[in-house]
């Protein structure tokens, strides 16, 4: 159950650029109905590019940021489900059976991030339409995601 196999691709969110990384695998099982609440973490980016997206500059801190946030959900038992970069932030999209105890785990990574603020919300996502509409990659997506996959396996 819940392969992992994380991989990115970019999108549009209205005029801008947006950038996706998910974990694929999660399609084959979801939604999870013991993972029924969403949780979202949006995280401002300190220097985003004039495209609103995260640039070389914080890359290495927005990693452990994420590591740590992964770490911290996988501890309560929630899925990390991917991330989307756009209009200057980083949001984390996370699914739960705990949302109260997954807030608190999060801001307690958060801590080790300062400067970087951050709000968390979450709702109710059943049909983790969330993952499934807004995440998973459409069938255009998926093809270059493919062929990308193709091309680097043919280099090696």
């Amino acid at each position: 159950m819940m392969g992992d196999d994380w991989d990115h691709y970019l999108c549009r969110l209205g005029d801008d650029l947006g950038s996706i990384y998910l974990n694929l695998g999660l399609r084959t099982d979801a939604p999870i109905a013991t993972h029924a609440e969403v949780t979202i973490v949006s995280v401002p980016l300190l220097h985003p590019t004039d495209r609103g997206m995260s640039g070389d500059a914080e890359f290495d801190t927005l990693i452990s940021l994420e590591d740590d946030l992964s770490a911290a959900a996988a501890a309560e038992q929630s899925i990390y489900a991917g991330r989307l970069t756009a209009r200057g932030s980083r949001v984390f999209y996370f699914y739960t059976a705990d949302p109260a105890a997954l807030s608190d785990v999060i801001g307690a990574a958060m801590a080790r991030h300062v400067p970087y603020r951050f709000t968390i919300t979450g709702h109710a996502d059943a049909e983790w339409s969330l993952y499934l509409n807004l995440l998973f990659p459409g069938p255009d997506a998926l093809q270059q995601i493919r062929d990308r996959r193709r091309s680097a396996a043919a280099e090696e």
